[in-house]
């Protein structure tokens, strides 16, 4: 769980990571500045086209004015030419530009100013080769826009001819300054401009309304996907009343549950694989085809005396280094086929393995790994021995009285039986052998009670003190170590308390006094001492006899097993006293241990729980 924890956290760090490394801007931006861009270009289109519409409906409308105006004027002065009446000519010219507040010009035909509303003819050029008196004295209208040195402005020219007899006597030419005209154009445009500023602040208003409008749910999509991509999949995305995006909003909702709903499934599934293999008592390994570790459980990281978290992703080879499971391995990778094996695997002590290796496969059916289980069977390769030795023991221990028996009774019934003295000789020692036949039965039978009665927990444990029991034993064994001068001694306080079964306890602690009596030298001692530790009340027996080797102390509490066979046979042990200690001390919920050294003596150590 915590791996997982981890795992995620990391995952919504690199998201987040990602995000702050690549900024961007936010569609309101994009949107409110191609908006506004698109909104300016129309406008600015708009205020261009529509000012040059207005400039030249204005000259045109300047045009016509003045058409009319040369035209008219060309009919007044036909009169006062005809009659060369010049002064008269040249006053009507001046009230006519005044009254239409514009200049009026009279032009003959040789380009010679005749009459003028403003200025002296005298002092004015020939004016033969301006365009529009050129188009007049055709017979056309003529109209022009150019700088005037007379009068230092830019004027529109209009030109009408006089025509007498259908001949052209004359050019009526009235011009207006254009100076006007753009100062009129000018108002117009700033007051085009300041509409142009209302209504631009209010299309930027509007704009910001619409973009905020489309940008908002928008940015409740974004926020709802970082979410999603965060692992947070409780979230929801607001529904909005767009048909676009309130489906989007709808489906993002709805992948989101059902992807919760499969992450759910797939975490529970794999919840309970885990629960499964941590509770498998076989080691189980998962590789992939570079034989690198994809998975190992409890039982494997225990077997192999190392971390999980450790194995998960490195070699076979660097991890477990067991050239037999390597080639198993091998064997599975290139058949593609179950393999079977058994190993032996050296670790703080010797395991042996019953191995089954079975391919991994995908979906596709390809193989991409191998599945390893592993039975421990030190323990059952153990008992096994100790079975074929408890048969073999027990069949030795047996065989060996029954033939002297055999042998004795045979030679009685060949003769001996009529010598009186043989006879009694032969019945005795057949008798003693009976005897230990007896004594190796009763032990049996009391092992094999003590036994079943501690596996279906039938023992009868009682809080009693420990030194009335230590003492009865000691008073059962004191004929026997009076014979041979050992001087047995007490140290327990009495306070001793623990949940015992006192004849049992008794029976544990007579085998023990009776094993140092039995290997102890005359004039010896044995002392039984009772300490405390933290959470038990240790009894040890510590005698001076011969002491055992090291060799032979892992099976020392093992049934039958003698450590000199010659010795224990002339003592007339049955080989089963120290199983039947080891079982009193576990149908009591403790343990017993032994440390020796040859020729030291022997400590003896029954631990029982405190009370």
């Amino acid at each position: 769980m915590h791996t997982e924890k981890t795992s995620r956290r990391s995952e919504e760090s690199a998201i987040a990571s990602k995000t702050e490394r690549a900024p961007r801007r936010s569609i309101f931006r994009h949107l409110y500045a191609l908006y506004l861009l698109v909104t300016l270009t129309a406008f600015l289109t708009a205020s261009y086209i529509a000012s040059r519409a207005v400039r030249h409906y204005y000259l045109r409308s300047v045009e016509s004015s003045l058409t009319s105006h040369a035209t008219l004027a060309a009919a007044a002065f036909l009169d006062k030419l005809e009659s060369h009446d010049t002064v008269a000519l040249e006053r009507l010219c001046v009230e006519l530009g005044r009254h239409a507040s514009i200049r009026l010009t009279v032009i003959e035909p040789s380009g010679n100013v005749i009459a003028d509303s403003i200025r002296d003819p005298a002092s004015m050029d020939n004016h033969a080769h301006r365009p529009e008196v050129i188009a007049a004295l055709r017979g056309n209208i003529g109209q022009s826009e150019r700088f005037s040195n007379t009068a230092d402005d830019l004027l529109m020219y209009v030109a009408a001819p006089l025509r007498s007899d259908d001949r052209v006597v004359a050019v009526a030419r009235a011009s207006l300054s254009l100076s006007e005209i753009n100062v009129t154009l000018a108002q117009l445009q700033r007051r085009m401009a300041a509409a142009a500023t209302v209504t631009g602040i209010l299309a930027f208003l509007l704009i910001i309304a619409i973009t905020r409008r489309i940008a908002r749910p928008l940015n409740w999509v974004k926020t709802g996907a970082r979410e999603f991509a965060l692992g947070h999949l409780s979230h929801r995305v607001p529904a909005h009343d767009s048909e676009e995006i309130g489906s989007l909003a709808e489906t993002m909702n709805a992948m989101a549950a059902q992807l919760s709903d499969r992450i759910e499934t797939t975490i529970r599934q794999r919840n309970e694989q885990e629960a499964v293999l941590s509770s498998m008592v076989e080691a189980v390994v998962a590789v992939d085809r570079a034989e690198r570790i994809l998975h190992v459980n409890p039982a494997a990281a225990t077997l192999f005396e190392q971390r999980m978290d450790s194995m998960r992703g490195r070699s076979v080879r660097e991890t477990i280094r067991n050239a037999d499971l390597q080639l198993a391995i091998e064997n599975t990778l290139a058949t593609n086929t179950p393999t079977e094996t058994e190993l032996h695997f050296w670790g703080a002590t010797e395991r042996i393995l019953q191995v089954h290796s079975a391919p991994l496969r995908d979906a596709s059916g390809m193989t991409f790994g191998v599945l390893i289980v592993m039975h421990d069977l030190t323990e059952l390769r153990r008992l096994e021995r100790v079975r074929r030795d408890f048969v073999a023991n027990v069949s030795h221990e047996l065989k060996t009285p029954l033939t002297s028996i055999k042998g004795f009774v045979e030679t009685l019934q060949d003769g001996a039986i009529e010598h009186p003295d043989e006879a009694r000789r032969f019945l005795g020692i057949m008798a003693k052998q009976v005897l230990r036949l007896q004594s190796i039965l009763e032990d049996l039978l009391s092992l094999s009670r003590i036994e079943q009665q501690a596996e279906k927990q039938q023992i009868e444990l009682k809080s009693e003190e420990l030194l009335p029991t230590l003492r009865s034993a000691v008073q059962i064994c004191e004929q026997r170590a009076q014979l041979k001068q050992i001087e047995v001694a007490i140290e327990c306080p009495s306070s001793a308390r623990a949940r015992i079964n006192a004849p049992l306890l008794e029976q544990a602690a007579v085998n023990l006094i009776e094993n140092a009596i039995k290997y102890s030298d005359a004039g010896k001692s044995l002392r039984i001492v009772v300490s405390s530790t933290d959470d038990a009340w240790l009894i040890q027996f510590i005698d001076q006899g011969v002491g055992i080797e090291a060799s032979h102390l892992p099976r020392l509490f093992e049934r039958f097993y003698r450590v000199d066979k010659a010795r224990s046979s002339k003592e007339g042990g049955t080989g089963l006293g120290l199983a039947i200690v080891k079982h009193i001390a576990a149908a009591h919920h403790g343990r017993v241990e032994v440390h020796s050294e040859p020729g030291q003596g022997s400590t003896f150590s029954i631990y029982l729980p405190i009370a």
